[in-house]
């Protein structure tokens, strides 16, 4: 049996969770940010109908959800948000994990992300 691997965005409709697999970044940062390339095929309220938590613990603890602010549009149909900045200094670990959540059921894509950190 052979394996194809996903080659086009997420497409997230349903309700649900989507986690990143864990990053090996700086040992204990203080903040970050988080940069997403997002499409909303339905029409949908950023941060109410897609959220965004962090974890450097490998996923044991997150921070509050972070708000995107819209940047700038990628293309006519991807959007690019960047998030305040994330306080992660209540967290001990150098495994990053993000944690998107959707709701209502609003057709999305993402279709990539990139995490900065600083201590």
């Amino acid at each position: 049996t052979g394996f194809t691997p996903e080659t086009s965005a997420y497409s997230l409709g349903a309700a649900m969770t989507l986690l990143s697999a864990a990053q090996t970044i700086t040992a204990n940062p203080t903040q970050g940010f988080i940069v997403l390339m997002h499409e909303s095929v339905d029409s949908l309220t950023m941060n109410t109908d897609f959220t965004g938590k962090v974890s450097i613990d490998n996923g044991v603890t997150f921070t509050s959800a972070v708000t995107f602010t819209f940047k700038s549009a990628y293309s006519s149909t991807v959007d690019i948000y960047v998030s305040g900045l994330v306080d992660v200094s209540a967290q001990t670990g150098t495994q990053l994990v993000i944690k998107y959540e959707t709701a209502n059921t609003k057709e999305q894509r993402v279709h990539g992300h990139y995490f900065g950190v600083s201590a």
